[in-house]
């Protein structure tokens, strides 16, 4: 049985047609959540009032190893800016890490991620993850990291004529070439706009770099 009747201890998440449905009580690892018919929630006393019928402990969603191991790209849908996802944003890109300092965090519950500006490490639910799905494997850029069909790049040479550092952003796209070794880059944004072409052009992984979330933001 739990009794809270301190409302400074309680912190309400959520409400569905001005009732409470999902609350955080400050001790207690977890939270509840409405109740279903068959459950039997604990009693749960919020100055007075019994709000046992519609809450009950939340069964924390299991996390899946394979779905979330090591390098997996994954976008933050929620706890953006908030412990323990300080410095990380809803919506943008991340990560998977499991080599760093967990704290107190349990690594079989949460997820831990890194960024760009992140390396510290941020801990996420799996319910708050969406893993982005990756294209065929085209090769590896100028740093050593995969790349895949959907990736933005940059170029970091000039050994093409177009495909150079003057262009801002590519897309690689499927290759209907099929060259062993070759990427297909289609043209998004370069220093001259004339050079922005619709067909995409064949070109070596390694003269190339992913490009930044920034360079992505900026030119799509």
């Amino acid at each position: 049985m739990s009794e809270v009747s301190n409302l400074r201890q309680v912190e309400i998440i959520d409400m569905e047609d001005g009732k409470v449905t999902r609350i955080k009580i400050y001790g207690f690892d977890g939270e509840f959540v409405k109740a279903d018919e068959e459950s039997s929630p604990v009693k749960i006393t919020i100055d007075g009032e019994d709000i046992s019928e519609v809450i009950q402990p939340s069964t924390p969603t299991p996390k899946d190893a394979v779905l979330f191991e090591d390098g997996t790209e994954v976008q933050l849908l929620s706890g953006g800016g908030s412990y323990p996802l300080y410095g990380y944003e809803d919506g943008e890109i991340y990560r998977v890490e499991s080599d760093g300092e967990w704290g107190f965090h349990d690594p079989d519950e949460v997820v831990r991620i890194v960024g760009e500006f992140n390396d510290e490490g941020g801990f996420a639910k799996p319910e708050q993850l969406e893993v982005i799905e990756k294209g065929e494997f085209v090769g590896n850029d100028s740093e050593g990291n995969p790349l895949y069909v959907g990736d933005y790049v940059v170029g970091v040479t000039d050994w093409y004529g177009i495909t150079n550092t003057d262009m801002y952003l590519g897309k690689i796209v499927e290759d209907e070439h099929d060259i062993k070794g070759y990427m297909e880059v289609q043209v998004l944004a370069h220093e001259d706009v004339g050079e922005v072409f619709e067909f995409p052009f064949s070109v070596l992984p390694g003269r190339f770099r992913k490009a930044t979330a920034e360079e992505i933001a900026k030119h799509t």
